[in-house]
């Protein structure tokens, strides 16, 4: 498994594993161009996806985590808190200190 920063080349394959959901691709790409959107990769496979931006200027500035997911069969092994680990030290690279996290409740996807 390898967690790597998303990619201008990824976006449709991360556009696939987002399909269903109500996730705009446009702020998506923004996300990636600015080097705040992480994704899961298992033999060449995206199995999970995390993407964030800053929010905010100067000491009022906090990291926001927008779009979260990791494909239901590879749930469990700890994908998801890599993903969010990289976020975190992203936005720490950036002189963030705080992060914002929303759950939407949605129906199941499977």
């Amino acid at each position: 498994m390898e967690i790597r920063k998303a990619e201008e080349k990824d976006a449709e394959e991360i556009r696939k594993l987002l399909e269903g959901y109500p996730v705009p691709m446009g702020e998506v790409k923004k996300n990636i161009a600015a080097g705040t959107a992480y994704l899961a990769e298992r033999e060449g496979n995206i199995v999970g996806f995390a993407d964030g931006k800053i929010q905010g200027e100067g000491k009022d500035a906090y990291g926001r985590i927008l779009h979260f997911l990791v494909k239901k069969e590879f749930r469990g092994r700890g994908i998801a808190t890599e993903l969010l680990e990289m976020l975190k030290k992203e936005f720490r690279n950036r002189g963030i200190e705080r992060v914002s996290v929303e759950c939407a409740i949605m129906g199941k996807k499977e």
